[in-house]
């Protein structure tokens, strides 16, 4: 494909565009010759690139007013996002048809979007220098040297557009990873073209001749943003690291399609693998590969898994740098309230979109506090196939509902790679023991028995082989948390407060009026469509390993808020480099890559403490929130009523009076608005209070059969001495 054009094509082009340009921002043009001129001009500037071999995308234009003619009063993206009737798949449907870019642009006002990649042959460097782009080049001239000369455009805001020739591997879009207010459009990315118009008013237009040849684009501007081309390799071509899973799943997926079974598979598989791929995958995984694709019929193999019928790919460069703040936002159209739940759950979710760095939660928190509804609301964000929902199940219905038998292993394998499970209920206590090496990550692939009981031949064992590391998030209304699991997962509990509950009738109120409105709202909110579309880019990415770039930040931030070490603390540190590289995930074409491995920058570094602070304290303690929560409002309050400001009126005859099960209630009640069960206080919550050290209970002097409750963190010291403890207890040990 051809990276020049055709100098008369484009001189013509170039003069249509001055003569644009000459004419202000094209009102007097449009006086003088109306619309069809200023289309006429884009029409051949748009018909030039085609010809040069630029697949080129009809986009919406902007009016008079500088407003996008997308018609929404709130575009983010005037004049540079796909016309929808024209392109419904967006990057997708780029062309350098002639036919179909005069029927675009010949009926329409548009704007011109020309594909950069290896479909073009061009990568472009964006200079804005609203934001900096002018200081941040002139540095890194000056350390790597001048840019070769190319072919440039002034855009319509003020900055210029570089073009030049696109490198042998695939080059990621990025925004300010080069340097402030300076962007790379690469691989699933477009630029806006001259003659288009931007919403200032003004008009792209080349700078200087436009039949400069292209440069070759310098090492340094793409190092750290490219990913090697993963293409349909010819027979004998090496396959190597970080393309062979990719590579083998194309060939499993052709011979399926033709009929071809399991045993032919791996054995072609096996032949690939020993001769191609360079290193060798494990013979286990070229197995892998050969079951996974034969759990379908040779009609019903996805697409997606042939050379023929690749994936689409979601056009990146649509996507920007996302903070918590914007991602809080959108998930909040449907979950109220709940910030830190709700980006810690999504995050867990995402998370699966990894290799080896999904990490696990578990909402703990009474009956119709909505702990099963934050994971199941976001679920819905994501691709279904990739999401397994469950009440309560035992190990043999979880394993047959799941699993498929495999004749040649002689079991039932269950892959959970990439798969976000959700038990909506505290799963069986014998299924939790046998997932716990898959949420610990012990290994990939486990060998368990179980057994089955038959009707007629009475006990029977069964082969089970887990395969993957799935997300895995548990709700449950037990309070208890085995110390086993409490190592292995997050702790949450939604928030109950009269203000998210409030705001939670109202949406469903809104929900509930008139349902079919609400669900096109919903499902035509921007932000909503485009986190959707921004989670299956992430999909695609195909991530293997996320790396942490500042060790010694990692190290500083968390010993900050640690004044006393303990065993636990190593527990904790895991969990918080899994919310660190989990916002990396989340910017993935914004940070630094090598092939499928991204590394988390100082930014992640700081929102992952950031989170980390907000569950800090019940994660120290091993404690649901919500305990956590009740033990602050509800027993020291209570305690304080109860014996006022020990600290000004202390005696030596006075003592410390302790709280009853009934005090506890009754201020659960005032607080909450709710009663509180007598049997789940005393047999779940203080006990567990009191093993975290936060509550020690005696026998009432006055009546030996009751216990009375005393808190022992969170006071002053006049009151702990009153408690009867000399302990030196600091909130911040705990």
């Amino acid at each position: 494909m051809s990276n020049s054009m055709n100098p008369d094509v484009l001189a013509k082009m170039f003069v249509e565009e001055r003569y644009m340009k000459k004419n202000g921002d094209g009102s007097e043009c449009k006086r003088r010759c109306g619309m069809s001129s200023v289309r006429e001009a884009r029409l051949e500037a748009a018909l030039s690139y085609v010809q040069a071999g630029w697949p080129v995308l009809p986009l919406w234009s902007v009016d008079e007013e500088g407003k996008c003619t997308c018609g929404k009063s709130d575009c983010r993206h005037p004049g540079k996002h796909p016309q929808g009737h024209l392109a419904p798949h967006g990057l997708n449907d780029a062309t350098v048809d002639e036919a179909t870019v005069e029927r675009w642009f010949g009926a329409n006002d548009l704007n011109i979007g020309v594909c950069t990649g290896s479909e073009s042959g061009l990568l472009v460097l964006d200079v804005d220098p609203r934001h900096g782009g002018d200081k941040s080049l002139e540095a890194l001239e000056k350390k790597h040297g001048p840019l070769p000369m190319s072919r440039k455009a002034k855009t319509g805001g003020g900055g210029w557009h570089l073009y030049l020739k696109y490198p042998d591997d695939d080059v990621r879009n990025s925004a300010s990873s080069l340097g402030a207010g300076l962007d790379i459009r690469g691989k699933g990315g477009y630029v806006i073209a001259p003659p288009s118009r931007h919403m200032s008013g003004d008009v792209y237009e080349w700078d200087g001749d436009p039949t400069t040849p292209l440069a070759e684009c310098p090492n340094w501007m793409y190092n750290g943003h490219t990913k090697k081309k993963q293409q349909q390799k010819e027979p004998g071509d090496a396959i190597p690291e970080g393309d062979r899973n990719s590579t083998l799943t194309s060939i499993a997926g052709s011979m399926r399609r033709k009929g071809c079974g399991q045993e032919a598979i791996y054995a072609a598989l096996s032949e690939e693998n020993k001769k191609r791929c360079k290193p060798p995958l494990a013979d286990s995984e070229v197995k892998r590969i050969a079951e996974s694709i034969c759990r379908y019929k040779p009609g019903d193999v996805p697409k997606a898994a042939t050379p023929e019928h690749p994936e689409e790919p979601i056009d990146t460069s649509q996507f920007k740098p996302m903070s918590s703040e914007e991602l809080i936002e959108t998930l909040g159209l449907t979950i109220k309230r709940d910030d830190a739940n709700k980006l810690i759950t999504f995050l867990c979710e995402l998370s699966v979109y990894t290799e080896s760095c999904q990490f696990n939660i578990s909402y703990n928190a009474p009956s119709s506090t909505g702990k099963s509804y934050i994971p199941m609301e976001i679920a819905r964000l994501f691709p279904q196939e990739d999401v397994i929902e469950l009440a309560y199940a035992s190990p043999t219905a979880f394993f047959h509902d799941a699993g498929e038998y495999n004749e040649e292993k002689g079991g039932y394998v269950v892959d959970l790679s990439r798969k976000i499970l959700i038990f909506m209920d505290q799963p069986h206590n014998d299924l939790l023991s046998r997932l716990r090496p898959l949420l610990s990550h012990d290994k990939k692939e486990i060998v368990l028995k179980i057994t089955d009981k038959r009707q007629h031949s009475g006990l029977r064992t069964k082969t089970i082989i887990l395969i993957g590391y799935p997300a895995v998030i548990f709700c449950t209304a037990g309070m208890k948390v085995d110390e086993q699991e409490s190592t292995r997962m997050l702790m949450l509990s939604p928030e109950t407060t009269q203000e998210k509950l409030r705001e939670a009738i109202c949406a469903k109120i809104k929900k509930g009026v008139n349902l079919e409105s609400y669900q096109e709202w919903l499902e035509n909110d921007p932000n909503r469509q485009l986190l959707r579309q921004r989670i299956k880019a992430i999909r695609q990415e195909n991530i293997g390993s996320i790396k942490i770039a500042n060790e010694e930040l990692v190290r500083e931030q968390f010993f900050k808020n640690c004044n006393k070490l303990k065993p636990r603390n190593q527990r904790d540190i895991g969990h918080v480099m899994s919310l660190i590289k989990a916002f990396a995930l989340l910017n993935v074409w914004f940070r630094e890559n090598n092939g499928t491995t991204i590394i988390a920058d100082d930014s992640d570094i700081a929102d992952g403490f950031e989170l980390w602070e907000h569950i800090a304290e019940s994660q120290d303690l091993s404690l649901p929130p919500y305990i956590c929560k009740l033990y602050h409002e509800i027993i020291v309050p209570a305690y304080h009523e109860k014996n006022g400001d020990l600290s000004e009126h202390l005696t030596t005859e006075m003592i410390a009076k302790g709280l009853t099960r009934s005090e506890i209630m009754g201020k659960h009640i005032d607080v909450y608005g709710r009663s509180i069960q007598d049997w789940k206080l005393r047999q779940e919550i203080l006990p567990m209070l009191e093993g975290a050290g936060l509550i020690k209970q005696d026998p009432d002097p006055d009546d030996g059969r009751r216990l009375l409750v005393y808190p022992l963190v969170g006071l002053t010291v006049s009151d702990k001495a009153q408690a009867g403890t000399d302990d030196d207890f600091d909130i911040a040990d705990f």
